[in-house]
């Protein structure tokens, strides 16, 4: 009798395990998207089919559309195809309504209860495919193992910027994509912005198998950085002969990103710095600080209408001053400010310089005029400089220290010395302010500038120059020669 009870434990047992219900996991949590058009609101899994329930925003009226070879991925490798769906045609282009916004279900081969996470796809060879990477069939995502470089910086007030970072070199980036998925990328986009080049240089390192990549940029000077990971912008600064190590948390990214999963409790943060300047760059990250949120330029356009060069230029000051005044509110590290201020003081001189053309714009935008009336207007219209008009910069003197250094853009600036109404007004300023580092770099840029149209420099040229900027010079001038070597190699296209 007691073997009979037993065998009927063990077979209830059995039946309660294999007995498949139908899971639901409302706003499934996931590692990452190619897209933040698609939100994935709810997953169901029956018998018969694993359906998604997608949330849809694009701009109105224009169209979306889903592969008719969209499939599941489960983490084995195994394929569920997609068989129908309801509320669009896959294949069929839909046109968004005046709202932006639209609801459909996907119909997939059924996904085995034992599985705990899918990815969407719409299929290998699709440009511009919409994809959801690592969807978590539990309702939670697994604790994430995070490298020893994925340090957390407290916020030191008292924290600094180094005094001088001039040092001829190679700056390295390491970096490591936590729970990466090949699928995601193989190469990451890094932008960096040499002082004296005229643009931001591209970098793509491959990224390996397990989501590591590395980077060596040559410079003489702190860099600004940006790197595009799913549509985010990371910031960072690189110094030549120092190492900055970069983790990049995808799944906090999107969690970020998400409408529906913005206001979920934060767990880890977005990316995490070791190495030279970390916790300034750790900082930067997380203080959500952008001079974009206290200026609207549409409001600017409207208020800047009908007024003449002085009154412009005092409407400027008066709207950046309130940007400098929320720095100083902030709960920050001294280095923070002084990198914050350096880049505003530069936005600040750039909407300056170009005061003629955001007039222009004003008056466009006032007398809503377009095409070649708008085109006239901008071409031969023109302002009359007050004397002396650049003396206002005297009042924000980080614009002439060392610290400006750390701005993004910085070659727009030193450009004013080279070219343009100012050029002589704006190397009076420089000198009368002591600023040698920048007058050096000024001079850089227009040879920097020669040099990328391979016009070399001459002996007599480059004794001009300090012996830390000759060698600069010299490392350019070798890198144009073999680019030039490798052009003249090149075959002819007929």
């Amino acid at each position: 009798m007691k073997n009979i009870c037993s065998a009927i434990l063990l077979l209830v047992c059995l039946m309660a395990c294999t007995t498949k219900t139908p899971p639901i996991v409302e706003n499934p949590p996931f590692i990452g998207w190619s897209s933040r058009s698609l939100e994935l609101a709810k997953i169901e899994r029956t018998d018969s089919a694993t359906i998604l329930y997608i949330q849809a925003f694009y701009r109105p009226h224009n169209w979306i559309a889903i592969a008719k070879e969209s499939y599941l991925e489960d983490n084995t490798g195994k394929r569920y195809p997609l068989r129908s769906a309801d509320g669009i045609e896959p294949g069929e282009h839909f046109y968004m309504p005046e709202s932006g916004e639209t609801e459909f279900k996907l119909f997939f081969e059924p996904v085995p209860a034992p599985v705990t996470s899918v990815s969407f796809t719409e299929g290998d060879h699709i440009e511009g495919a919409f994809e959801i990477w690592g969807i978590n069939l539990t309702g939670k995502l697994p604790a994430l193992t995070l490298p020893k470089e994925a340090k957390t910086h407290k916020i030191n007030k008292e924290s600094d910027l180094p005094e001088s970072l001039l040092q001829h070199g190679t700056a390295i980036i390491t970096g490591r994509i936590i729970e990466y998925i090949p699928e995601m990328a193989s190469e990451i986009s890094i932008w960096v912005n040499n002082p004296v080049e005229d643009y931001p240089e591209e970098y793509k390192p491959e990224i390996d198998e397990k989501g590591n990549f590395r980077l060596e940029v040559p410079g003489f000077s702190p860099m600004h950085v940006r790197a595009y990971v799913m549509q985010k912008s990371i910031q960072f600064y690189i110094v030549p002969r120092e190492t900055t190590s970069v983790a990049i948390v995808p799944c906090e990214i999107v969690r970020s990103q998400s409408r529906l999963h913005k206001n979920d409790p934060s767990t880890y943060e977005a990316v995490y710095f070791d190495g030279y300047l970390a916790s300034l760059n750790q900082e930067l990250n997380t203080s959500g600080f952008s001079s974009g949120s206290y200026i609207d330029t549409d409001r600017m356009m409207e208020d800047l209408y009908g007024k003449n060069m002085e009154e412009a230029c005092d409407y400027l000051i008066a709207t950046y001053e309130k940007v400098f005044h929320a720095i100083d509110e902030m709960e920050a590290s001294r280095g923070l400010k002084r990198v914050l201020k350096a880049q505003v003081s530069l936005e600040l001189s750039n909407a300056i310089f170009n005061i003629r053309s955001l007039l222009n714009r004003a008056y466009i935008s006032g007398h809503e005029l377009s095409g070649e009336e708008a085109r006239n207007y901008y071409e031969h219209h023109s302002y009359s400089y007050p004397e002396n008009y650049l003396q206002v910069l005297n009042n924000y003197p980080v614009l002439f220290t060392n610290d400006i250094l750390y701005t993004e853009n910085l070659n727009e600036f030193l450009a004013y010395t080279a070219k343009g109404p100012f050029q002589e007004e704006f190397k009076q300023l420089l000198q009368e302010n002591s600023a040698n580092e920048l007058i050096d770099l000024s001079r850089l840029s227009v040879v920097v500038e020669c040099m990328d149209r391979f016009q070399m420099i001459s002996q007599e040229e480059l004794e001009a120059f300090s012996p830390f900027y000759q060698s600069v010079i010299r490392d350019k001038q070798t890198h144009i020669e073999r680019l030039w070597n490798l052009l003249k190699r090149a075959p002819v296209l007929m």
